[in-house]
Formats: structure tokens, sequence, C-alpha cells
């Protein structure tokens, strides 16, 4: 919103932004700007844009699109177009092609009809007029003039489509007539072809007739001539030239037209015939074009000066009548023979009393009586504005054009021959042409004379007209016509007759013809704004010159240097012109650049990544270099599949250079190939406009240097050095030194901590290692070493490249001796154990890790969060500059400048390769620069590396990926890693990860490699299909050269500290002592080899680089018992103080230290988003070096380990269930399991009938685990999803969750309550029931690792937290015992209360027990026992009643019965 962007800007200006760097605070301000421009456009602008379209006839043959918000007028002046009102360009393209038709300059203005009276800001005295329009129309008839037949109205419009009759025509509403209708020639006619310009091309046809059946001979043939317009002329070597112009070329055919060979075009009749370039039998004409360039003779001292002006009233027809051979085609003021139609305009003055809309009504059938039913349509009327002669100015226009820069090299060269052209008004210039350049240096000065501006000074001021400066560049037209010329001229000297092939080039009299038949190809075009200079004109007015881009359709074609300046005739003296060089205006001294004298030194070392040049591979190329007008050719490399460096890369080229950097020309370098028969073929071009950066000072270098060799010379005064010999190397014997000398430390060091490789260049190439490390595996690896040595001394044959050689993964703590049985490392030394311990430091994703670090003062590595050559600058010896296609296309506009320095993920397919190399620019004396002619001269590029190939081991670190990009259904990958260097690729696709976007890789690859051919490793990630092709993800690509020729020791990260204990893993990883990598950094930055002495009081001191650094002390570290892998106390020795020191200096000089950086992926398919990233660096040792062994970075395997868990007694279970005598009682039960794993759940018996929430079960639970001890994680393999047919593997956290259990017989079982006990991070567990509460879940001491303890029992309390709080429901106790597998293995038990080591059966109550298995129990210890003399009571009663009923059941029967027996 608007609101942001000034909150920004406040921020930029006063508040926290006012802090930031410069270039932080450009990028702010580009950013709001690009806001404002967006508020600034209306997206949803209901009216449509405006359309201008350029006709011929019926055709629609250029156009231009105004936007409506560019000319839209608002009372509000800020609310206006930026062209509203105002004259502005506008340029046409041909509808479909991007390709520039034409300039128009046009005055617009759009607004609504109540503000139209402030339309068009005039002078005084302009007066808009409005003219209705209408042409009369004739055509020819047997020599006579009609209006019959025609195929038009009488009186039409321009087009002859719509009939407007001069005698009825009736003014629109609101305007009336003034004055009569009067004929008026159009204006446009009245110039001819050459009228504005500084330069002409006459043309002249040679036509030929013949009689049918005849042959095209000169016997049988009739010649004729004329003009382009039909007329007759006279022969070519007959016409005259014009009065005030020059002949500058001969007459030269012109075969760029749809011509044959000899620039004939054929017809069947010489006069009303239609031409084509094929003959048939039946053509009976014939003609070429011959055409000859004539150029305007100025006035003294006024080069560029332009007459212009109309015809005279000869030229015109009394009547106004223009003439032509057919309405379509273009007319002219005087009447020809082959006339047939002509017109002329009839204009009407309209005045408005008040400003109305004006539009005419014109029907289609004017005879048509029913005009409401009659097609109709609106025509403007023409409007212009007119001015009295008193109140238009005349100006003259300066153009300054010093040079251009980047401009495209269209022809095969890679270079143009450009010229440029400035327009301004009605008048044009051009400059010289420039020879085999893409930077000319033009020096000129254009002049346009007596411009006519009908519009105040003042608003010129504000907004002048617009200049336009076209670019183009010449080039021959037809290379074989050359050929046949020269052909016809060699014939001529011996006297032979030229062939009948060529008849008609025997007018060529010289080979300045030749030189005529060129073309000219738009390169591009600038539109600026002169300044204007108001009166009294000085000599100098504070002009200066400015860089223009020159603009194609789509992109940047170059910068043009210029300035232009527009001053008013009549409004005093104007200044003097410049003066006159080489027949031409130079550009004045107070604009000019100040040029001085400078030396540019090229460090050319080589050319990498050439692609192929026309289907064959480049394999000899040579540099050509430009600048300032003047070349250098550097020597060709013999085999760039060999060795791609040049052999002599030091030169050097003086040349006059401005001092301002503005104006400095960029430096042009073509690369071209050297092939058989001397074909040199343009294979790229590459252009460096900004190299402020190499711009230098020789004599503060010089007066630098000198200054460090006295403060040298004086310290060796003041006191004897403790190591002369290191003072009194030379460069020649560092460098020396450098190659040979080994890296074994030599006081007291382990000469076993490196492994001597000292082999031909034909073995191992590569191979993948993964490595122990502990010492049991070192001395593996010293033996395998040892092993693969024959009895002579020699190794044997190594693996064939892309062999992987791999040893068993070790465990990342040390084994165990029989003296550790009972004694357990501290838990701290086994965080700090390995190399994953600082990588997770480094990540900062465990508090502890980075305290425990900090309190033994470890030495870490640092983690980069972007490429490594982004975090420091590796160009300081040489820079890479991208090679680009040469583009000779002129019409192509496709991709842009910038795409030539896109880095990985926005590839350019017009990069064709890379240049190596650098540059050094001073200024130099007159004397410096004619001794430099008579001798070498001493140069400031020195203490170079060697260029020569060197063979080099490469390995490639790579930790881990973050966020890939799935490629897989259901959003998961299966990565693999694939590093290629040079002809090498190497696969570990068998090692792939399985459904893993942030996968631990862990890996190593070793690849030999030989400098510079291969100076490039990709590493990429693939997915792993085991159906079809695998995917890449993406990829990476790092240049090695770079940073093993850079001082700052990229090629192995500086470690923190200087550790020579072998079993360290801290140890020292280098191949060079710090004290030699010292060395080697004063030796490529130009100093002086570092000096140490010590002071009166013992301290050591180096002088470096003019600078005196002092030992720092640090105390010994403190260290716990046992931390075997922990870093050590430095020696006190001299040479580890040496070493200690320089490493100090090493770091604060800004080398790369230990490090890991993060890498970008990128794909083709998918150019510039990113696709993960990599966690990764790459060790480089030279093999004449000894090569220490590898960083051991193999994933942490888990450990078995094994988890018992015996539920000993529940206490305080919530009782949720009532039975039937309305007691409160559950089934309960505890099940366990392990995160991640609820399918292999363990649970105990159930304990019925608990009527006090008291569970008694002895029930052991026993989980196998695999363990990182080092991350507290469970490694877990699994199928996620039924349908994988693989397992999966995941870190878990080790978490055991504890459920306490309702049984229920016909619905779900209840939960009762639970608890997550983490077993790294344990509440300890309370001694009885009564003291475990929640409060054991929420205090900051008293947690406790399982993996430390071993065995925790007691009681933890178990809760419902479904509610959001949590709500005590029971204590379990239990007793939790964590053991290793050889442990669990020599102390067995069984799950449950099986053997072995079997549990004792709980003492439950009789009440606990299965109803359903014991009915007749559940009777008489829940019914009985409570109910037994209601029971009996019941029974008693229940008899009675039985007795009483059968009492009287037979009663009645036995009273009857004693009655009559009785």
């Amino acid at each position: 919103s608007f609101g942001s962007c000034i909150e920004q800007l406040e921020a930029l200006l006063h508040g926290s932004l006012q802090a930031e760097s410069l270039d932080t605070k450009l990028y702010y301000v580009d950013n709001v700007i690009s806001r404002f421009k967006a508020l600034c456009f209306e997206t949803q602008m209901s009216i449509p844009d405006v359309f201008v379209w350029m006709m011929s006839g019926t055709s629609r043959i250029a156009y231009t699109r105004i936007p409506i918000h560019e000319i839209i007028y608002t009372p509000n002046e800020h609310g206006r177009g930026k062209h509203c009102g105002r004259a502005a360009s506008f340029f046409l393209k041909k509808p479909r092609k991007e390709k520039v038709g034409a300039h128009l300059a046009l005055n617009m203005w759009f607004g609504k009809f109540e503000h139209v009276a402030g339309a068009f800001k005039t002078p005084s005295g302009s007066e808009v007029t409005v003219y209705a329009e209408t042409y009369e129309n004739q055509l020819s008839f047997m020599g006579n003039w009609t209006t019959k037949m025609l195929p038009r109205p009488k009186f039409s419009d321009v087009s002859g489509k719509y009939e407007i009759p001069k005698e009825s025509f009736a003014p629109p509403d609101g305007w009336n007539f003034d004055g009569d209708w009067v004929v008026s020639v159009d204006k446009a006619i009245t110039f001819d072809n050459e009228q504005g310009l500084t330069e002409f091309r006459e043309a002249v046809f040679e036509g030929q007739t013949r009689n049918p059946g005849a042959k095209w001979s000169a016997k049988s043939t009739e010649t004729w001539w004329t003009d382009e317009k039909g007329e007759t002329s006279p022969p070519i070597d007959d016409v005259p030239c014009k009065e005030g112009w020059k002949w500058t070329t001969d007459w030269v055919l012109d075969i760029q037209r749809a011509v044959d060979s000899q620039g004939f075009e054929y017809a069947d009749d010489a006069d009303m015939g239609s031409y084509g370039p094929v003959e048939r039998n039946y053509h009976l004409a014939r003609r070429r074009l011959w055409a000859r360039v004539r150029e305007r003779t100025t006035p003294e001292g006024n080069v560029g000066w332009v007459q212009f002006q109309s015809k005279t009233d000869e030229d015109r027809d009394p009547e106004g009548w223009e003439y032509s051979k057919l309405f379509t085609t273009k007319f002219h003021l005087k009447e020809k023979t082959f006339d047939m139609v002509r017109r002329r305009r009839w204009n009407r003055k309209l005045v408005s009393e008040v400003p109305v809309p004006i539009t005419f009504t014109v029907f289609k059938d004017i005879d048509d009586k029913d005009k409401d039913n009659a097609e109709r349509f609106n025509i403007a009327p023409r409007i212009m504005t007119e001015y009295p002669p008193q109140d238009v100015r005349k100006y003259q226009l300066r153009a300054y054009l010093y040079q251009a820069r980047g401009l495209l090299g269209a022809d095969p060269t890679g270079y143009s021959d450009p010229y440029a052209r400035v327009i301004f008004g009605n008048r044009s210039g051009v400059t010289q042409i420039i020879k085999q350049t893409c930077s000319p240096l033009w020096d000129t000065t254009v002049v346009l004379d007596n411009i006519e501006i009908c519009r105040e000074p003042e608003d010129i001021a504000i907004c002048p007209p617009d200049v336009i400066i076209e670019v183009f560049d010449e080039d021959p037209l037809h290379e074989g016509l050359h050929d046949k010329i020269k052909k016809i001229q060699h014939k001529k000297a011996k006297g032979e007759s030229p062939d009948a092939e060529v008849i008609g080039l025997s007018h060529f009299k010289s080979k300045s013809r030749a030189s005529a038949l060129v073309h000219h190809d738009k390169l591009g075009r600038v539109v600026c704004k002169p300044r204007l200079i108001q009166p009294p004109f000085a000599m100098d007015s504070g002009t200066r010159l400015t860089w223009f881009e020159i603009a194609g359709v789509k992109r940047s074609k170059g910068d043009l240097l210029a300035a232009f300046e527009l001053f008013e005739i009549g409004g005093g003296e104007l200044p003097p012109l410049p003066r006159i060089e080489n027949k031409r205006l130079i550009v004045p001294d107070h604009i000019r650049p100040k040029l001085a004298r400078t030396r540019v030194e090229f460090l050319t070392w080589g050319l990498r990544d050439l692609a192929a040049y026309k289907m064959a591979s480049v394999d000899s190329p040579h540099l050509e270099v430009e600048i300032g007008g003047q070349s250098l050719v550097i020597e060709k490399i013999k085999s760039v599949k060999k060795h791609s460096n040049f052999k002599n890369p030091h030169n050097f080229i003086d040349v006059m250079l401005p001092v301002d950097e503005i104006y400095l020309p960029p430096i042009n370098i073509r690369v071209l190939d050297n092939r058989s028969f001397g074909y040199t073929p343009l294979i790229g071009v590459c252009s460096v406009k900004n190299y402020g950066q190499y711009r230098t000072s020789y004599e503060a270098l010089m007066e630098l240097n000198e200054h460090m060799q006295t403060l040298a010379r004086n310290a060796n005064k003041e006191m004897n050095l403790e190591d002369p010999t290191t003072a009194s190397l030379t460069e020649l014997e560092l460098s020396a030194e450098m190659d040979s000398r080994s890296a074994t430390p030599n006081d007291g060091d382990v000469k076993e901590d490196a492994v001597q490789v000292k082999t031909a260049p034909a073995q191992v190439d590569a191979v993948v290692l993964e490595v122990g490390g502990d010492a049991e595996t070192e001395n593996s690896s010293k033996s395998a070493v040892k092993k693969s040595q024959s009895t002579d001394g020699h190794q044997q044959k190594p693996p064939e490249p892309g062999v992987v050689a791999t040893e068993p993964p070790l465990k990342n703590t040390p084994p165990k001796t029989k003296q550790d049985d009972d004694v357990h490392k501290d838990p701290d030394d086994v965080l700090v154990s390995d190399w994953w311990s600082k990588y997770y430091e480094a990540i900062g994703g465990d508090p502890k890790l980075k305290r425990l670090f900090r309190e033994r003062n470890l030495p870490t590595i640092k983690l980069y969060d972007r490429e490594l050559e982004k975090e420091f600058n590796f160009n300081d010896v040489m820079q890479t500059i991208p090679i680009s296609k040469p583009d000779n296309d002129i019409s192509s506009d496709e991709g842009s400048d910038d795409e030539e320095d896109k880095g990985e993920g926005g590839g350019s397919s017009h990069r064709v390769g890379y240049f190596k190399g650098s540059m050094k620019i001073y200024e130099i004396t007159e004397e410096m620069y004619e001794a430099g002619r008579k001798e070498q001269p001493k140069l400031l590029f020195s203490n170079l590396p060697t260029n020569q190939s060197l063979d080099v081991l490469i390995r490639v670190y790579v930790a881990a990926a973050v966020g890939l990009t799935p490629l897989d259904f259901g959003g998961s990958v299966d990565p693999y890693l694939v590093v290629k260097c040079g002809r090498t690729t190497i696969s570990d696709k068998d090692k792939y990860i399985r459904r893993n976007v942030n996968p631990i890789f862990g890996r190593m690859f070793q690849v030999r490699a030989k400098l510079p051919r291969d100076s490039k490793v990709s590493v990429s990630v693939f997915d792993h299909d085991l159906i079809g092709s695998n995917d890449m993800i993406g990829s990476t690509m790092i240049d090695v050269e770079d940073r093993y020729l850079s001082w700052r020791r990229a090629s192995c990260g500086v470690s923190q500290q200087y550790i020579k204990k072998r079993s360290s893993k801290d140890r020292w990883r280098d191949s060079l002592k710090p004290v030699d990598i010292l060395k080697r950094m004063c030796l490529l930055k130009g100093w002086t080899s570092p000096q140490f002495r010590r002071d009166a009081q013992g301290n050591l001191k180096v002088l470096v680089g003019g600078e005196v650094h002092i030992l720092e002390k640090k105390g010994p570290l403190q260290l716990k018992q046992g931390a075997e892998n922990a870093s050590v106390v430095p020696s006190t020795k001299p040479s580890s103080e040496r070493n200690e020191l320089a490493l100090q200096v090493l770091h604060k000089n800004g080398v790369t230290p230990e490090h890991l950086e993060t890498r970008t992926l990128y794909n083709d398919d998918c150019p510039g988003i990113p696709q993960g990233l990599l966690h990764m660096w790459i060790d480089i040792f030279p093999y004449n070096e000894s090569i220490p062994a590898p960083i051991v970075i193999n994933p942490r395997e888990p450990e078995k380990y094994v988890l018992r868990v015996v539920i000993w007694n529940t206490e305080d279970v919530i009782l949720e269930e009532t039975n039937i005598m309305g007691d409160e009682m559950s089934d309960i039960y505890v099940r366990t399991y392990l995160e991640g794993m609820k399918k292999k759940m363990q649970e105990t018996d159930v304990h019925y009938r608990s009527l006090t929430g008291v569970g008694n079960f002895n029930w052991r639970m026993i989980y196998p685990m695999d363990f990182i001890i080092q991350e507290n994680k469970m490694v877990q393999e699994k199928k996620l999803k039924f349908w994988h047919i693989e397992k999966t593997i995941s870190k878990v956290d080790p978490i055991l969750h504890v459920e306490v259990m309702d049984k229920d017989v016909f619905s779900k079982d209840d939960k009762l309550g639970w608890v997550h006990l983490d077993l790294s991070r344990l509440p300890a567990p309370r001694r009885t029931a009564k003291t475990c509460t929640l409060d054991m879940y929420e205090q900051d001491d008293g947690w406790i690792s399982l993996f430390d303890r071993r065995k925790a029992q007691g009681f933890w309390a178990v809760y419902d937290d479904s509610l959001g709080t949590r709500e005590l429901t029971g204590k379990v106790e239990m007793e939790l015992e964590i053991l290793t597998e050889a442990e669990a293995i020599e102390r067995p038990a069984g799950k449950g209360r099986e053997e072995p080591s079997a549990l004792d059966p709980p003492q439950r109550p009789e009440t606990s027990f299965n109803w359903l298995t014991n009915p007749w129990k559940v009777f008489v210890l829940l019914v009985w026992r409570k109910y037994k003399w209601y029971i009996i009571l019941g029974l008693l009663v229940i008899l009675l009643l039985i007795f009483v009923v059968l009492m009287a059941y037979t009663a009645p029967a036995a009273i009857n019965n004693a009655i009559f027996s009785g």
C-alpha cells in the first residue's frame, strides 16, 4: 500500500534502516520505487487504449498502441498522463512482428468535454483551426480528364470509400463555415525525397526490350533508361549531380531485390507489365536498378548542417492537382506521361463560438432517401494548429556523440561496422563509420540547424522534443558479387572481354564501386531529451556526457555516451563550433572526457567448458582482446582437452583511457578457434563494462611493498629471528617448497596420521569410502595400504574408476574394554565423541551441545547458509567471466545480457564457456610508457601460482540434505547422490535413503582429478524409482579450481585449533601445517615471508603484511575423566607455538575456516526454483603433498538396546463402574508401547473387581530398540503404508507410553489414565504412592536419563488431560531398566511371568476374578456374604408360602372325603 511505502521511506531516512550499508539502502530504495510504479498504474482501467495505424491504401502496415493512462487529463496537474497535451515520440510496429516501422511525433489529449478548452498548450498568437475536407477525383480517358468511369465517387474522403459532395456539405451542429472552399495542396508531397537528408541514393533503371523469339544481346535488344518514377532518364554515365550535392560512390547494381544473378527482373511489357525475377520465353522486357550515393555539400565549418526547403511554384500544378498512375499509388505534383488519375484537396474552415464536439456523419449510399435506415459513419475533420510567422522559432541542435559500448556483433567476426544517425524534428545527421568494433569511438559533433519549433521556450526547457539516435551496422550486400567485379577487372586488365553472364558489370570502373554494395542493419535506438541552453551563451555551459541505453525491442543492445544541447537561433551569438579533425567536428574539449596513458595488465589464465561449434569441439582456441581502440592477441592453446590454460598468461597493453571511471570503454574479449586450413571461426565473446574493481595505483603498490620491506629490515635489526630459514626464503624457493614439502609433522608429530600418496596419474580415479573413527579402524586402513604395496615399494593396481571400496560401518562410541563393563562413560563425553556432534552444534539444535563445546573450548565448524563462493571472494587471484554466443542476429531479441551472469538455476542457452583471468589497470607516466616499449617493464602481477596441470585428490563430503522436492506419490522421495568430476561419475544409488525429504547422507566421495581439465565438480541428488528411470531432483556445480588457487585456503577449511593427537576427532586435517599455509598466503598476496621472533618477555611474535601479531596464551582445558576424543592442551614446543600463532594470524586475515556450506539444488526443468539444500564441503589435496586420512562422517549407527518394563502395582486408580450391588469397581490392567510402535503394544493381565483402585500385576514387558545415544533418538524401520514394498527408516523420541485401562466385555475398554515418559528425560520416580503427585512433572530438577541410570523403580502418576488440564487418575509402580544387547543376552528374562527369571504371581484379593468363568464364585463372594440372612429368610418365607398354598389346595378335598366317607 501507499502507507507502507511511506513508512519504508521514513525508515530509510530517519528510522532503523539509516545505519544499514549502502547496498542495503539501494535495495530498499529500488523496492520502494517499484512499488510506487505499481501503485501509479491503474490495473482496472476500463477505458481501452488508443491505437494509431499507418495505412497504405486499405492495408494496415504499422501501428502503435498508446495506453490511455498516458494521455488522460485531470484538473490536478500531478494526476495527468505523462504525454497529455505534449508532443511525444511513438514508434510504429508491424503487425505480428516486433520490428520498428516508423517514428511519429504526436500531441494527444484525452479527457472530459468540459476540460477541452485547455487541452493543448499553444504559444500566444497561434490558433487551432478545423477544416472540412473532401477530395475531387478525375480519370484520364482518351487524353481527356473526366469524372466518368471513376472507381470512386467524384468527391470523396482520402480513401475514396465514402462520398463527400462539396456542394451539399452541411456543417455539424454548433459549427459554421468561415469562408469558401479553397484548394489545399498536401504539404507532404511538396518536398523531394532527399529533403532533410545529408545523404541520398540516386536510382536509375536500365531497361531492355526484345522482339519475340530474339535473345538478350546487344544487337537484338533496345536499351532505355528511366528513373524510379518511370520518367525518362539519361544513361547513368550522363546523370548530372544536383546543385549543392556531390557524388560519393560510383554506380552499382542493386541486387538486394527479387532479381536474378545479373540484377534483372522480367515482364511481358515494358510499360504496363508486372516485373518478376524469373525469366520466361514470352517475356519481352527486362530491367535492373543502378544506384549511386550523393552527399549534400555543407557550408564551411558546419559539418552536419542540413538545408530543407519545399518545392517552388514552378514544380506545382497551377490548379492544385496531384497526379498518379492509380489511386492506390503515390501522388506527385507534376503531371507525367503515364499518369491515369488525379485529385485535389478542397478545404473549408469551420468555426464555433463555444467548444463542441465535431464529427461529420457520412452515409454509405448518398442517394438513399431513407436516411434513418442508411448506413452511416463518423469522420473526424482535419484539425491543425496555425502559427503566425513571427511565432515560429528556429533552433540549432548540437549532438555530441563520443562513443558507444556493448554493441551487438552483427558480423561473423563478432564485430560491427557501426555508425549513428541523429534525428531531431525533420532534420537528421550521421556520424562516420568505425570498422570492426563493438565499442566505436566516434568523437563527433552532429549539428542540425534551422529546426522550427512552435512552442514557448519555457515549455521547451521543461519538456524539450525528443532526440532520436539510431545505431546501424553497415555490411556488404553480396559477397559473391565482389568476386565477379574483381573477375571483370582482371579480364579487362588482360584485354579480354567479360563473360556474357556478367553483361552490364563493365560499368564498374574501380574497386570503390564494389564497396558501395552495402546494407544497413539497425542495432538499436536511443530516445533522450536535449538540454536547452538559455542566452547569453557561454563556451562551457556545464553539459556533461551521459550514458544512454541503446534499446532494442525487448532488451538492451548497448550504451551510448553522448550529450545534446539546443540553442535558439537569434537569441544571441552562438558558441563557436568545435574544431574539425579528419573531416568531422569533434566533441568540444570542455565536454569530452579527460584521457590519460594507462597500462592494462591481462592475466589470461585459461578457458573452461567451451561448447562445441558447428558440431565440432573447440580444441585450439586463442583470444583477441580489444580496449580503447587497440587490440591484443593471446597465443593459442595447443589442446584444450589436455591443458586448457594459456602458456604465457601474463600480457599487457598501453592505451589512452578516460580518467573518470564512468566514461571507461568496455574490454571486449573474443574467443576464436584455430582449425584446419587457416579457418578461425568466432566461438564466443564477452564484454567487461564495469572494471573499476581492476583499477589500482602503481605508485601506491610500489610504496606499500617498499614500506613492508622496510618494516622487515627493521625487525631483523632489532633482534635475531627465531627461524632464520623462514625469513630468508625467496619467492621462488618458497614456491618450490610448497610443491615439495610434506605436511607430516616434524617435532614429535605422529607420522602415521597421513597416508603418503606418491602415485602416477593413472591410478585410482574415483572411490567412495566409508571409514571408521577409532584407532582400530585407522590401523586397519594403514594395514590395507601396506598390503596394497608390493615388495618393491610400489602400490599394486588400484580399483577401476567408480569402484566402491567400503569398510564395515563402526559405532560412534569407542568399544568397551573389560574394565568398562561396570563403569559407564560420562554422557557428556558421548555427546561430543564424533564429528556429528560438531554438525549438530553448528545447526544449533541442542543447547546442551553448545554449552559443552563452549565450556570445554572444543573446536567447532562454521555452517554457512549459502554457497561458500558467495561468502568469500575466491576471485582474489582471477575471475570467471562467462563467454556468450556471438549475437549476430540483429532481429533477435531473445534473452538478455543479464542472462550471462546467472548462476545455478538460471542457466543461459547463449553461454558457450568461461574465461578465467584478471586485469590490473593503472595510469603510467610517459617515461614508463617509453621504457616499456624498449624492454619488458616490471608488472604488478607477480607471485602467481603455477598454471601447469596438477593432479589432485578431491574429497566431496555430503552430510545431509534439507527440504528436497518430493517427486513420488504421497509427497516423499528416495534420494541418493551422484558426483561427477570430468569424465568420472560416481553413483551412490545402492545406498539410497527411503522416503525422506530431509535425509542424512554422511557420505564421502573421493575422486582423482587433473586441474585445470577437471575444474568443476557436480553433486546431484536423484530420486530412486523401482519402476522406470530415476529422476534428478537437483544438482549443484562447484568450481574447485578457484578454491584451490585462492589464498583463502578454501581447498581445506582451517581448523580453530592445531591438534596433533592422532586419536582425536579434532586432529589437524590439512596437508600443510599452519606455518606453511601462512607462507603460501603471503606469497599469493605479494607479502614478504612471515618472520617469527621473541621479545624480551619471551612472547612469540610474527611479522605478516606489515603488522606484528603476538601469540595469545590460553589456559589449559578443563576436561573430565575419560574424555578421550576431546581437544587436548596445545603443546608448548617452539614449533607448536609457531603453528598456533600462524593459525591465529590466518583466522585474523580471513581464511576459510573449517566449515559446512549450504548449496542450493537446481533443476533445468524448473529454472530458478530451488529444489532443496545440501550441507556439504570439499577438500582438495595435490598429489605432490602428503594426503591426510579422511574425516569420518558416516551416519551414526544405532546401538541395540532392550527396555524391560515391570508393572508391579497400581494405586489410587479411579473407579468408573458400579456393580449390581452398587459398589464402585474397575477391572484394571496396564498396557505400554514405545513411540511409533503402537502395533507392538504389550499389556498385563486384568486385575478384576478392584474396589479400592489397587491393582497387582508383577508383569514384565520387553521392548528391543535401536537407539542413537548422541541424538537421543530411536531408529525404527517399518512400512508406512500396507502397499509399500520397502520399509522406511525414521527417528523418533524414546517415549514410553503407559496407559491404565478398564476392561469391558461388551464395549470398548476405557482409559483411566496415562503418562508419556521420555526415557532420556525421565522424572525421578517416587518411593511411596503417597508422595507421588502431578508435581513430579512440573519441577525444574529431579530429571534423570534412563540411559545414564540404566534402571529406575518407583511410582509414577497417571493423569487425564483430555479436557486440557491434568487430573490425577492413579499411580503406577513400575521398574524400568535399559540394557545393551550383550547385557540382555547375559541376563535373559521372559515376558509376563514366564521363564527365565520368572516373576512371582501377584497376591490379589479373592474378589479378583472373571465372572464369566466363575459365576458361582461371584455369587458366594459378592452376594452370599452380604445378603445370606436375607436369602435364608426369603427361602423360609417361600417354603411357608408353599406350605400354605398346598394346604389350601388340598384342604377342600380332604374335608369332602372326610364328610362323605366318614
